[in-house]
């Protein structure tokens, strides 16, 4: 269970986006950072213990929450694509092609967050 809740919260810092004028929103990035770091550090001390069941449970619960966080990501990738209007047009040529913006830049690659390891 911690273990999606760790991937849910990672993927919710990854969402608050810092922009120019509101310095404001480091304190709940923070704070968020700092309850993802408390769940990894309980994780990580619960699978050094040596009960095998423990140890497979945590890396499913991991696995469940990267799972959920990869179809978020997908949903909202796909939201992006339609409201930018690309999606069933011709001239996009392709899926690589419609993965760019309107304004013809690359979509934000991933974040340093959920891609962090575990322990």
């Amino acid at each position: 269970m911690l273990g999606i809740v760790e991937r849910l919260l990672s993927l919710g810092i990854d969402c608050i986006r810092d922009k120019p004028g509101q310095p404001w929103r480091i304190l709940p990035r923070a704070c968020s950072y700092f309850v993802v770091t408390m769940i990894r550090y309980v994780l990580m001390i619960a699978i050094m213990s040596p009960y095998i069941p423990m140890f497979l449970i945590i890396c499913l619960g991991l696995t469940l929450g990267q799972i959920l966080v990869e179809i978020i990501r997908y949903i909202l990738m796909i939201r992006r694509v339609k409201q930018a209007g690309l999606v069933g047009n011709d001239s996009s040529g392709s899926l690589k092609d419609s993965l760019l913006d309107t304004n013809g830049h690359r979509m934000p690659t991933r974040t340093n967050h959920v891609n962090e390891s575990c322990c």
